[in-house]
């Protein structure tokens, strides 16, 4: 598997000269915890919650002057999209980072793969769960009291 196949294609952007206010509002309606950068028409780098938590001004009032330039990470993590899904993975994890971005052979952003993606098909690869002694063993072992999944 590529790991275009399960790269979400429409992802929204956000451009440099946008404001810390647009980005939250942005990543807010796209249920996302990153935004590709653009700046210049080219992809430039993410903005991140983590960067917004950790970097982002200190006063709400200031996240309509705060430019995403100000903030933004460059040199994003890419992969491109005909890398097989494990070698993506093990680049996530070398990164120690729960989404990656996906461009095409000339350079161009085509996509976004987020931990919720790879979640989604471990629950479509994963056999539904056989019952027997070992669910009941599990409950008994935690202390659990007519649990049932």
């Amino acid at each position: 598997m590529k790991i275009t196949d399960i790269a979400i294609r429409r992802v929204p952007t956000i451009d440099a000269t946008d404001t810390l206010q647009d980005a939250v509002m942005a990543m807010h309606k796209a249920s996302t915890g990153v935004l590709p950068v653009i700046e210049g028409g080219r992809l430039a780098g993410t903005l991140s919650e983590r960067d917004l938590l950790l970097n982002g001004t200190r006063s709400p009032a200031d996240s309509d002057k705060v430019r995403v330039a100000d903030l933004f990470q460059r040199n994003p993590l890419v992969c491109a999209k005909h890398v097989q899904l494990k070698t993506a993975l093990q680049l996530m994890q070398k990164h120690q980072q729960s989404w990656l971005l996906v461009s095409d052979r000339e350079g161009a952003f085509t996509g976004l793969v987020t931990a919720l993606e790879l979640i989604d098909l471990l629950i479509e690869l994963v056999p539904e769960e056989a019952a027997g002694p070992e669910m009941e063993y599990v409950h008994r072992i935690r202390g659990d009291q007519g649990t049932s999944f």
